[in-house]
């Protein structure tokens, strides 16, 4: 399998959230529709009584750090690219490769984010 090209990956994105003919989620669909996402980021809570509008930092949180591809399509999709952009840099963890991926496709900085600077203040004894 060759190299992903994040530039790829970037622009077909784009083209999916940039679409206008994208279904607009209003209140009350909202309420009946949930991301198509696997439970296998969600583990450790009762997924089917997660409210994805109350805890929609939570969800990202743990989507884009355990989720998969698909997942994280889904919640893209779900959200709305301006909305995460607005909600994740509240975010308490994020790993490295997840915050790398984050400031690509939603053009922010490292730090932007609020995890990035703890995680700059309480630094680790070894770069491993």
């Amino acid at each position: 399998m060759g190299a992903v090209n994040i530039n790829w990956i970037v622009q077909e994105l784009k083209k999916q959230f940039e679409n206008k003919e994208m279904p607009n989620f209003t209140f009350t669909t909202k309420i009946m529709l949930k991301p198509l996402i696997s439970k296998k980021a969600f583990w450790d809570i009762s997924f089917d009584e997660l409210d994805f509008e109350e805890s929609s930092l939570f969800v990202m949180e743990k989507v884009f750090n355990y989720g998969s591809w698909d997942d994280q399509v889904s919640i893209m999709k779900y959200y709305s690219l301006p909305r995460i952009r607005q909600e994740i840099v509240k975010s308490a963890y994020l790993r490295k490769p997840v915050l790398s991926f984050l400031c690509t496709i939603l053009q922010l900085q490292k730090t932007d984010f609020t995890c990035y600077n703890k995680m700059l203040l309480n630094p680790l004894p070894w770069n491993y």
